[in-house]
């Protein structure tokens, strides 16, 4: 993790606070969008330029995180 922000959202990788210039908070923004993978490939060219691989390597961590946190939440749901 990067920034506080990240480190917070470890617990609820959808939670809205993001710090600006922050990679991996960009990157778990994008995490988010629902929109054609061309426009997310733009977006990743866009905002990483040259580290647009990385960029998409911090989207892919989030995105499994966030299957994790709502497995869990699924699970946690099914104990009760």
């Amino acid at each position: 993790m990067t920034c506080q922000q990240c480190a917070d959202a470890q617990d609820n990788p959808r939670g809205d606070w993001f710090a600006v210039g922050c990679d991996s908070c960009t990157a778990r923004a994008l995490m988010v969008v629902t929109c054609p993978e061309d426009d997310i490939d733009r977006a990743l060219q866009k905002l990483f330029g040259r580290s647009r691989e990385r960029g998409a390597e911090l989207v892919r961590q989030w995105r499994a995180r966030d299957r994790a946190h709502i497995a869990a939440a699924a699970a946690a749901k099914g104990r009760r």
